[in-house]
């Protein structure tokens, strides 16, 4: 006759947090965060994009440093904004002027909303262009990175601490400055 033997599997003793592995690279008998098991982002993630290609982009075509840099939207505004003022410039403020310039300056209208408003689109499309160079070198730079980071970590442990760095924060009546 065959024997029947019987096999009864014991409980393993593992908690929440807790985990026993003999043969794991790393220890894990003792209580431990899911986070420091599984990567959660905290790391560093290596771009390899250099800033100097960034900003060359956004020299030739403006918001093409943005896209390079994957900050769509940014790069996109940035493109329609300096077309248009361009446009603006090239299509409608310089041809009036050339008009106003052919009438004698006797019989010549006041025009300061429209000096102005040439102000601003002749000095804008320079700083608007001057922007995108800085912002998309900005974007990739492993100081400014790094600068970003911490200052990120920093906000977080205020934020585990229960610490704000609000300049204005309300709580009920209280106002902290």
């Amino acid at each position: 006759m065959a024997s029947v033997t019987r096999v009864e599997a014991s409980e393993p003793k593992n908690y929440i947090g807790q985990v026993n592995r003999s043969n794991s690279p790393i220890n894990l008998s003792s209580p431990i965060k899911i986070a420091e098991v599984v990567n959660v982002g905290d790391e560093e993630e290596d771009t390899k994009k250099n800033p100097l290609v960034s900003a060359g982009l956004s020299f030739v075509i403006p918001g093409a440093g943005q896209i390079y840099n994957e900050e769509y939207i940014k790069g996109a505004l940035l493109f329609v904004g300096v077309l248009g003022l361009a446009y603006l410039d090239f299509f409608i403020i310089e041809p009036t002027a050339k008009a106003n310039d052919a009438v004698p300056v006797a019989q010549r209208k006041n025009n300061s909303l429209f000096d102005m408003g040439a102000l601003f689109v002749r000095l804008g499309l320079p700083a608007l262009w001057i922007y995108n160079w800085g912002s998309a070198y900005q974007a990739v730079d492993p100081v400014y990175q790094r600068k970003l980071k911490e200052e990120e970590k920093a906000k977080q442990q205020q934020q585990n601490q229960g610490l704000s760095n609000n300049t204005f924060d309300i709580k009920l009546v209280k106002i902290n400055f």
